[in-house]
């Protein structure tokens, strides 16, 4: 009898159930950021710009060439009178200009956000009805009471 209740212990064991699944639902979520940046050149015109000085110039009697009168100068935006010496005969007229210089560049961002989701659901297929459910079970009742059978004739036959 110990055997008996040990064998049905142990096939009652073996016929495992599980409760039933739930349906997963996957959802996934994809966010993107494009940034997209354009170059742009620009052109900038500079107004030309000038100075003048006007003077009157006279030899004197060994032949040297003076400065003897200063009669009109004119100063532009960026650059001053020139400032004029005379060396040996020589007119030198020098003008400073301050250096410019322009660099332009434009740049242009475009910034788009995309944002992608998807659903995925599972479905179930092929489920079992509760008669297809009653016939499983009487099957595996079916099975332990045949392996039951057979160990219990077994023992039987060789006590």
């Amino acid at each position: 009898m110990k055997h008996l209740i040990f064998l049905l212990f142990v096939g009652t064991l073996l016929c495992s159930c599980r409760p039933s699944k739930p349906l997963s639902v996957n959802e996934s979520v994809r966010d993107s950021i494009v940034v997209t940046e354009v170059v742009r050149d620009t052109v900038v015109t500079v107004e030309p710009d000038s100075s003048m000085l006007r003077a009157l110039m006279e030899c004197d009697s060994l032949g040297q060439v003076r400065l003897s009168r200063l009669l009109d100068y004119e100063s532009g935006k960026r650059t001053r009178p020139p400032m004029v010496s005379i060396n040996d005969n020589v007119l030198i007229a020098k003008s400073v200009v301050d250096s410019m210089s322009i660099y332009l560049e434009f740049k242009d961002r475009y910034k788009e956000h995309y944002k992608t989701s998807y659903k995925v659901s599972v479905v179930e297929t092929n489920r079992l009805t509760g008669w297809q459910k009653l016939r499983l079970r009487l099957g595996e009742l079916f099975i332990i009471a045949t392996v039951c059978g057979l160990v219990l004739f077994v023992i039987r036959k060789y006590r």
